[in-house]
């Protein structure tokens, strides 16, 4: 029997599924990096409380700064970074856990 190539079954969504587990992988090796600096290694559990004290707590300009609107704008995002990074170590940990699927 010949294979006929009109006949082929082709996955329309293999580039993108190619693509896709790429970015996966991505992703959880930078969540693992995250896990290891920030969740498994006590300087990094240190680092991260300074962080928190420093950055996260406290507010990082006077609330009567002429563009106190912008500052906070910019100082939020900045924090949610920060917060980011930590949550991505907590993602890592609830996959070893098998929190994740």
């Amino acid at each position: 029997m010949h294979n006929n190539p009109y006949l082929q079954q082709v996955d329309p969504f293999q580039d993108q599924k190619a693509k896709q587990d790429k970015v996966n992988k991505e992703t959880i090796e930078f969540q693992r990096l995250c896990f290891e600096v920030f969740h498994a290694n006590n300087d990094g559990k240190a680092l991260w409380e300074h962080i928190k004290e420093r950055y996260l707590l406290r507010a990082l300009f006077a609330p009567t700064h002429l563009k106190a609107s912008e500052l906070a704008l910019y100082y939020e995002g900045f924090k949610e970074a920060l917060r980011g990074l930590w949550a991505q170590g907590d993602i890592h940990l609830r996959r070893i856990n098998g929190e994740l699927g």
